[in-house]
């Protein structure tokens, strides 16, 4: 577990892509809108996701580009262990963009929006998995499917005016895909991208 924390570490800290979409997301939640109340939640949680969507679409990417998948499976890893893994980076990565935007967000950002972040995170990290591994590698389809669906669903998501109902809907979801996820690293499919 230790050197699968320092490969994704080392992926994390050079990963430029993610980082520059980073400091976009950082701008944008400080430019002006006319918009209602959750305008800089939504639009934190939307740069929020095209960040992170970034980083673990290059992160996976890597690994089936340049064999790292069978470095994984050779060491044993579950699906879960490098789930944990890649949680732990993106979670470092929304803290940084949040910490920046706290002047932004005081007032404005409640104690169910940190529930709604915390599953979004989760739901991205499991959704590029799976578009990365039904593409077959394919760098436009799988970033595209990736994105696509976390932003209808983060729309889907907004449009429930309900926070605890919203909450328990992607806790929901985050769990389907995370069993759907597990299910898939132990199929052909998955075997295949080795």
């Amino acid at each position: 577990m230790k050197i699968l924390f320092k490969k994704e570490l080392y992926e994390f800290r050079y990963n430029y892509k993610a980082w520059f979409i980073a400091f976009l997301s950082i701008a944008a939640v400080y430019a002006p809108t006319s918009w209602k109340h959750e305008a800089p939640v939504f639009l934190l949680c939307l740069w929020l996701l095209i960040s992170i969507g970034q980083y673990i679409y290059e992160s996976y990417y890597t690994e089936t580009k340049h064999g790292g998948w069978i470095f994984i499976h050779n060491m044993g890893v579950t699906f879960f262990e490098l789930f944990f893994a890649k949680f732990l980076c993106s979670l470092m990565m929304v803290i940084v963009i949040m910490i920046i935007d706290i002047p932004n967000l005081i007032g404005k950002i409640w104690i169910s929006d940190f529930f709604l972040i915390f599953l979004f995170t989760i739901i991205q990290i499991e959704i590029t998995y799976l578009s990365i591994i039904f593409s077959k590698g394919s760098e436009a389809t799988s970033s595209t499917v990736g994105t696509i669906l976390s932003v209808v669903l983060l729309f889907a998501a907004f449009y429930i005016q309900n926070a605890f109902l919203r909450i328990f809907l992607l806790a929901v979801l985050a769990c389907f895909l995370g069993f759907v996820c597990k299910t898939v690293s132990k199929t052909l499919k998955y075997r295949t991208q080795l």
